[in-house]
């Protein structure tokens, strides 16, 4: 990443516990992924006057808890839009694509930047909201885990391509995980002939 920056993150009066992950090892930590360039200005020049700029959209914790300059003019103000909707999902290439469920959100921290006496800034999630409650999910055939409607051995190479971390285009989450154990492993590959075979 030609955005990359090595440092430290120092701790301060508003932050007592440890910013080291728990769970890892030795002295030093690596990450990788998309960074966002940094938002935050000191405005004063002498390091007392922080402001973060927020992004348009598209960001989770963009935008204050109560934002009123949302778009949204319909919903309580206490779940007013944040900035970031599964709606404005996008593939890799920045594509928008339609998500027919979504079972697992991962929000990682995309900026790395240090802001004086305010400390680092890293995003913070509370909550999120349903906006579709009553929405329902689409049937999953067992075994479909290309979506293409038919279970065959295709299915059986959509299952080996995502264990080794080659998803394909279409494939379908739900079904990939074909015994239901919330793990997709070799088991769901055996189960799956399996079910091929029946």
């Amino acid at each position: 990443n030609p955005d990359s920056i090595s440092g430290y993150v120092y701790k301060n009066s508003f932050h007592a516990q440890s910013y080291w992950p728990q769970w890892a090892e030795g002295e030093t930590i690596t990450f990788t992924g998309s960074k966002l360039c940094n938002n935050a200005t000191d405005e004063s020049g002498k390091g007392t006057y922080w402001v973060q700029w927020n992004k348009g959209w598209g960001y989770v914790d963009n935008r204050p808890d109560y934002d009123p300059y949302s778009p949204r003019t319909d919903l309580d103000p206490a779940v007013m839009n944040r900035g970031f909707k599964i709606d404005w999902a996008v593939d890799a290439n920045g594509v928008p694509v339609h998500l027919p469920m979504v079972h697992f959100i991962k929000v990682y921290n995309a900026v790395n930047q240090y802001c004086g006496w305010l400390g680092e800034t890293s995003t913070e999630v509370a909550g999120g909201i349903d906006f579709h409650p009553n929405q329902a999910l689409p049937e999953v055939t067992a075994g479909d885990t290309n979506g293409d409607g038919v279970v065959d051995v295709s299915d059986v190479t959509a299952v080996i391509n995502f264990i080794l971390g080659q998803k394909q285009a279409g494939y379908n989450p739900v079904a990939v995980d074909v015994n239901g154990d919330t793990v997709v492993d070799v088991t769901d590959v055996t189960a799956l002939i399996n079910l091929i075979l029946k």
